[in-house]
């Protein structure tokens, strides 16, 4: 699950001394048990290309790392289905995993390095929903505004926002704070250094067929002709 995004305006947080930022979603990975079909739609989609090998491909817009896409047996558990995972840049991924664990999420891939990336784990938070942390070899990317067939953007959908604004301000200086520009009640920002880095929005209690998720968008020239496509 992903979502589009024609326009929003660009963001920008300083780094820390050693060109981190804390709390900005800096890769994402998709993992699916049909690679070529993954590959075919979001080539099709955005203009990806891809450098394939036997069980993955490294996605780029133009130049861009835009993440991984992974191919996986799945198994045949309707709860499990192909999925992207977005990772946020965290001081230390091991104090991050302490975090969860005492917050009351659970971890689905323990710490681990990556070489020519950096170090890197899977958690869930305590309502389910599966983010990821990351510590990026070299520092992270600075902030720019993103071009047509990049990420953009990403939201938690959650039941109780102010739970999660608490669980995810333990792993990185986020402020939860009211979206004043949303239009939908129960709307909020994750904010640092009075910049958003994701947004947070209440799920409806009359929706219990949406699942607590976090869903990144990817800017495109058009809503409607990605929708079309």
């Amino acid at each position: 699950v992903l979502a589009l995004c024609f326009h929003t305006a660009s963001l920008v947080w300083a780094q820390t001394p050693d060109n981190t930022i804390p709390g900005k979603f800096v890769h994402a990975d998709l993992v699916t048990n049909n690679l070529s079909a993954a590959t075919a739609f979001y080539g099709g989609l955005f203009g990806w290309e891809f450098d394939k090998r036997s069980d993955y491909a490294v996605v780029f817009a133009g130049e861009r790392d835009m993440g991984t896409i992974f191919q996986r047996d799945l198994p045949p558990d309707a709860t499990r289905k192909p999925r992207w995972v977005a990772y946020m840049s965290v001081p230390d991924v091991a104090a991050a995993q302490q975090i969860v664990t005492n917050k009351g999420g659970a971890t689905v891939l323990a710490p681990r390095t990556v070489p020519d990336l950096g170090t890197l784990a899977i958690f869930s938070d305590a309502e389910g929903a599966v983010f990821g942390a990351m510590r990026m070899d070299g520092g992270d990317p600075e902030d720019y505004l993103a071009e047509p067939g990049e990420w953009i953007w990403i939201q938690l959908l959650s039941r109780d926002p102010i739970k999660a604004g608490d669980f995810y301000g333990q792993l990185a200086p986020y402020e939860l704070v009211d979206n004043a520009h949303s239009e939908r009640s129960g709307s909020y920002l994750l904010v640092s250094q009075e910049y958003a880095r994701a947004g947070v929005l209440t799920i409806a209690a009359d929706h219990a067929e949406v699942k607590p998720t976090w869903l990144p968008f990817v800017r495109v020239e058009s809503i409607a002709a990605a929708t079309a496509r």
